[in-house]
């Protein structure tokens, strides 16, 4: 039997989106450094006002008396201590918070792209196709849609899109419970019509030392195992 061929590898997928994942960070990194310079001025700007109260609190204009240079210094660098602890406490907690809803911005996309025209169309090309060739042995199918170029791209198209969603889930990129929460069901459907397929694929492929669908297969199992339960 023929080979088949990919229109999108796997490890192309999971480079986009590690690559996704890691502008993030770095734009996150990068208004961090801002962020930080502008707290070290904060900082020092209210170490001087506070040590400046403090000072003036303590001093006796009629002796021209007041705490000493050491105790100023002190006061000073306990401020900035305490000051830069609070500030790393909270600027790590709005960082999380920041990053976590940039990955949440991931799945959102994720489901636009799944509920966009171009999708849409490979599954009407794809339903069709399953119609018209219902009850043939898994051989018989992969025989059938690698002779048809529209029907293999629509199929192929379907499969990369749910391994690109499966390695985010796998990769925890965008939240493994609002990935599940969604595509459970397209999931189980898809792993239902295709999972011989898929069979079928992975024997050629494994003879090249690859694995097809690796990560949708695995997820699928591990839902199904779950009975497919969020």
């Amino acid at each position: 039997m023929p080979d088949f061929k990919i229109e999108i590898e796997p490890l192309t997928e999971k480079f986009i989106l590690l690559t996704t994942l890691k502008k993030i960070k770095e734009k996150l990194k990068m208004k961090r450094g801002t962020k930080l310079i502008l707290l070290v001025l904060g900082l020092i700007t209210f170490a001087l006002i506070v040590t400046f109260l403090i000072a003036n609190a303590y001093y006796d204009p009629y002796q021209e008396d007041g705490l000493p240079p050491r105790d100023l210094v002190t006061i000073f660098t306990a401020v900035i201590v305490c000051g830069t602890l609070l500030a790393n406490t909270f600027n790590a907690g709005a960082s999380h918070y920041k990053l976590e809803v940039e990955k949440k911005v991931l799945v959102y996309n994720m489901i636009e792209t799944y509920n966009s025209q171009y999708i849409r169309d490979m599954f009407k090309v794809s339903i069709v196709f399953l119609r018209a060739h219902k009850g043939l042995s898994p051989e018989a199918f992969a025989s059938a849609l690698n002779a048809s170029l529209d029907d293999r791209f629509a199929v192929s198209g379907i499969l990369n899109f749910l391994e690109k969603i499966s390695l985010a889930y796998r990769e925890d990129i965008g939240g493994q419970r609002l990935i599940k929460e969604y595509f459970i069901d397209i999931f189980k459907t898809n792993y239902a019509t295709y999972a011989d397929y898929i069979k079928v694929r992975n024997d050629i492929a494994s003879a090249k030392g690859r694995n097809i669908f690796d990560n949708f297969l695995t997820v699928c199992k591990e839902w199904e195992k779950n009975g497919w339960i969020i």
